[in-house]
Parts: structure tokens; sequence; C-alpha cells
């Protein structure tokens, strides 16, 4: 019985081991075949694909027309081409509010901000629809920056490059030469946002706006945001910049590098400002007549002061209020003083229709402009013979300032001839065609006269 049982055990693992073997071959050799038809599969749909693609091209190349221009990729070593380029970009953000400002048009605009047209003024105003809290608190802090879009730029229309992106531009203080655009303060950037330090002259809540010093914005610019200015975190010791921004004198202090800008900036300032024998009562008469006309354009649209009456205001008053000076006064110096004030305000010289509620006060500013070299690099440089004008204008407060600029070795004199008023823009900072204010070359001073 022992060896019957002995001998089906042996007889079954020898089965067992027959089979595996069996199976392992049959599946070895099943995988084999498989993977051969399975690449043969593949092969043959890499293939068709291929057919596919290249008779697609042959068709599409086929019923292009002629003229049809057909972009390839550029070499490696060469920049893309206009097609292939990253275009400007003409929308930026949705704007909270506006600026009015004394700079009428680019031309005359400083290239920077801060003091270096300490007279200039603005007004920015919250836009419709936002609280008025926004500007809360302002009043507290003495500078702030504006952020803006450049909406005055030339070439926000169609360019001679298809409104591509351009690497560099030519500065001013470089003598014309070229550098990138991002290395500088150029206007023209991929997308068109510039920055402004203001000095904060006033912060009026009721009204939703902030009257603002030594901003350089066109008149009309659209404002992103405001941003306090804090001293202990923008105001960076040991910050440096390149040699040509300070007049070729690298490694200067803040102090240096403010008095080399204004005072001794060789490359555009000028040694001195005269004014011909009428000059200062054209630019005076011609401001009058700018606010008073910019009064009666906005009365006959009716559109009132609301609660302010005056342009520079005290700082958190929510509003203009004179009547706050006037504690102590007996009621004669009172009744004079609100006289006095009701002919400022009907002669236009209040809140919101002037900056300066003097005209004074604005000749003062347009010197302080006059006393920055506003020509091109290809003016300044040339012989006397060769420059394209011998009289120069720019548009103030909607008026139209004329100079002349005489040079020698050794210094540059600004002459200014006189003034008159214009009419503001349709679109305000935005100029085209004949807006422009004329430079001219052998005519006849005929404008200045009002």
């Amino acid at each position: 019985m022992s060896g019957d049982t002995t001998t089906a055990f042996r007889t079954a693992a020898v089965a067992t081991a027959l089979g595996f073997g069996i199976g392992v071959v049959c599946g070895a050799q099943w995988h084999s075949r498989w993977s051969t038809n399975e690449s043969l599969a593949l092969d043959k749909v890499f293939r068709a694909a291929a057919i596919a693609s290249s008779t697609s091209r042959a068709v599409a190349t086929t019923s292009a027309p002629a003229n049809a221009h057909q972009p390839s990729a550029p070499p490696p070593d060469q920049p893309p081409s206009p097609e292939r380029r990253r275009r400007r970009s003409d929308t930026v953000a949705v704007p909270i509010g506006v600026v009015h400002s004394c700079f009428s048009r680019r031309n005359g605009t400083p290239r920077q901000g801060g003091e270096l047209v300490p007279g200039a003024r603005c007004v920015f105003t919250l836009a419709n629809g936002l609280p008025r809290d926004l500007i809360k608190g302002l009043h507290e802090y003495s500078h702030l920056w504006i952020i803006y879009e450049f909406h005055a730029n030339t070439d926000k229309g169609v360019t001679r490059n298809g409104n591509c992106v351009k690497g560099k531009v030519r500065v001013p203080r470089l003598d014309g030469d070229a550098i990138g655009a991002l290395a500088t303060r150029t206007p023209h950037r991929p997308t068109p946002i510039g920055l402004s330090l203001g000095k904060i002259i006033s912060v009026d809540v009721a009204n939703g706006a902030v009257t603002l010093g030594g901003c350089d914005v066109v008149d009309g610019t659209p404002v992103l945001d405001l941003k306090p200015y804090v001293p202990f975190c923008d105001a960076v010791v040991g910050a440096v910049a390149p040699g040509w921004v300070n007049d070729g004198r690298p490694g200067l202090s803040l102090e240096e590098t403010k008095e080399a800008q204004t005072e001794g900036g060789a490359s555009l300032a000028v040694t001195e400002i005269v004014s011909s024998e009428t000059a200062d009562a054209l630019v005076a008469t011609a401001y009058l007549t700018s606010v008073k006309r910019r009064r009666d354009e906005r009365l006959s649209k009716g559109v009132s002061t609301g609660t302010s009456s005056s342009g520079t205001g005290g700082k958190g008053k929510g509003k203009h209020n004179e009547t706050e000076s006037w504690d102590g006064l007996t009621p004669d110096e009172v009744k004079k003083l609100k006289r006095e004030f009701k002919k400022k305000r009907q002669a236009g010289l209040c809140f919101p229709d002037a900056l300066y509620e003097t005209p004074y006060e604005f000749l003062v500013f347009v010197k302080q402009v006059l006393k920055l070299d506003m020509r091109t690099h290809r003016e300044r440089n040339a012989p006397s013979d060769e420059k394209k004008f011998d009289t120069y204008r720019v548009v103030l407060c909607d008026v139209e300032v004329e100079y002349c600029v005489t040079e020698t070795e050794r210094e540059t004199i600004v002459t200014l001839r006189g003034a008159v008023a214009v009419s503001p823009l349709p679109a305000p900072g935005v100029t085209s065609g004949p807006e422009r204010p004329r430079n001219t070359k052998g005519e006849p001073h005929s404008r200045t006269v009002l």
C-alpha cells in the first residue's frame, strides 16, 4: 500500500513539472509574437500619421494664395520677426480717478517728479462711485506715490513696427545714445505705467480730491493707484545709479544728486531765465484769461464746485473752507475778505478752476519749467545756423508760452517773450495734428499779442 502511494506522488510531481515547463515555453513564444505584431502595428500608425501630415501641408500650400506669408521659427542667433514679437499692452487697468494737471501737453512736462519742478501742481479726483473715505488719512503724510497710465503716448496707435515692444530708447541725458527701456524712466514701455512722487498740498475728502505738487503728469492722466511715501523704507540709504543719471558723476549722495538735477544739471539745465519788456504781463494776462474761460465752460455745463471754495485748502479738513481763517476778525474785516474772495471766485482763481491762486504763482512755475532745456538732442547740439527753430513754445495751464534760447560756449540763456491763452484739448493731454504748439523758424512773433 505504501509503495503504491509513493509511486503516485512521484508520478504527480513529474506531471506538474512537465506542465510548468511546457507553459513557460509556450508563453515565451506567444509574448514574442505579440510584441512583434504590436511593433508592426505601431509602426504602421506612425507611418500613416506622417503621410497624413505631409498631405495636409501639401494641400494647405496648394490652396494658400501665392503671396501668403508663412512665418517660420527664426534661427537661434536672430531676434524674432515682427509677427512673433510681443505687442505693447494698450489695456492696463480700470483707473480710480483722473488728474487735472498744469502740464497741458507732453511737451514741457519734466522727465522726473519730486523737486525737479517744485511749482508744478495737479489735482487728483476720485472717480464717481468710489467712496470718498479712500483718501481719508492721507493728510498725515507729506508725500505720496502716484501710479498712472501714459495715456498721451505717441505710440498708442499703430506704429511702424506693428506696435511691437521696443528694446532700446534714446535717453536725453546720454546725448541721444540708446539704452534698454527698462533701465530708464521712458514712457514708452511694454506696459505703459508711470510712477511719480508728489508733495501733498491738500486733501479734500468731501470732494474726493488731493492737490499735489511736483508731479510730472500730463493733464487728463488716468490714475491707477495712490500709495503713501514712507521714508523708512522708500528712502534707501546707499542707493546708487549710473553716472549719466547724475550728469556723469556717479556715487553722489541724495542731496548732491538733487542739487545736480535742479541747479547744476549741465546737460539739461539753462543758466539764466530773462524776460522781455512785456513778457511777464502777457503771461499773467493769458493765465487770467485761461482760468476765467475754464470757469465759464464749467458753469455752462452746470457743474458746481461742491463744498469747495479754494484751490489749496487745509490738510484733512474735508473741504476748502475759507471761513476757518476768519476767527478773531472784526465784522468789517470779514466782510472785506468775503468781497475779495468773491472776486477771486468770479475770476476763476479758486478751486476747481485754477491750480494757482495768483498770476504771480503761475509765472514762477513757468520759469521753473523753462529752467530745464526741453529741446531734443539734435536741436541742443546743432550749430546755430543749422537749428530747426529760433522760437519755441510750450503749453502750461492752457497758456501757450513763447521763448527763445541764446547759447554761448559757457552759458545758455532763455528769454521769455510772451504768452497767449489757447483752447483746451478735446481729450486732455492728447495732442494730434494742428493742436500741437508750433515752434517756428524765421516767423514773426504775432502770437505773443493777446
